[in-house]
């Protein structure tokens, strides 16, 4: 993707002026902590005295994805949303949201801060989603949680099992999609994503074992 960049940056200049009406003066890159390297994230300083967080889509899939999150925060309100500034899809796509570098951003993980995530899951949940996107339905919540929790222990949380305990089957459902997945090639554009999945798994696998009763695995030698 390219047009309407700053040179000197690759900052997309022109499409958030256009998507939030008022001039960036400052901008600074944020390096992704995610699975992918497909879009660009930058904290921006506006002329108008907001401050704010864009997303650039650099691929195709990227746009794809940009486009469905942008249809989300045109039609979802609720205290788990940051608030939706603008957007701009014609030759550079970005999505222009709220700055929220003041934030609490863990880890550390505490108790009260799980809680407020398993609240907020329990509020998107029970939110009605825009047409062209799948509800998602409140039985599945369980499966959300227990995906979520080898990530939560992998920043220093608690071991799953103390978030969500007796739910073997669903430790095993989590094991066996992250140890199915870990050995394959990266996708393109997510060259870390395998080797994360690979931790998440060790982790899952362990919660499986003490769930279920099993013999612990022997670590195979280096």
């Amino acid at each position: 993707m390219s047009g309407g960049s700053d040179p000197r940056s690759g900052f997309p200049l022109d499409a958030v002026e256009q998507a939030v009406g008022s001039e960036p003066v400052e901008w600074n890159l944020v390096e992704s902590g995610g699975y992918g390297r497909v879009s660009a994230h930058w904290r921006v300083a506006l002329a108008d005295g907001r401050r704010a967080f864009v997303k650039q889509a650099l691929t195709d899939d990227a746009v794809a994805w940009l486009r469905k999150e942008r249809l989300v925060y045109e039609s979802v309100t609720g205290a788990f949303m940051p608030s939706y500034l603008g957007a701009h899809d014609d030759g550079v796509a970005v999505l222009v949201l709220e700055d929220l570098t003041g934030a609490e951003w863990p880890p550390p993980w505490t108790a009260r801060r799980i809680e407020a995530v398993l609240a907020a899951l329990d509020e998107v949940h029970a939110t009605q989603p825009p047409t062209g996107i799948g509800r998602l339905e409140s039985e599945r919540n369980p499966f959300d949680v227990a995906f979520w929790l080898p990530s939560l222990r992998l920043e220093g949380g608690p071991e799953p099992w103390e978030v969500l305990p007796q739910a073997g089957a669903l430790a095993a459902a989590v094991a066996g999609f992250f140890a199915s997945r870990a050995g394959l090639a990266p996708p393109p554009g997510a060259p870390t994503v395998r080797e994360f999945q690979r931790a998440q798994a060790e982790v899952a696998l362990r919660w499986t074992v003490r769930e279920l009763g099993l013999p612990s695995p022997s670590r195979h030698p280096n």
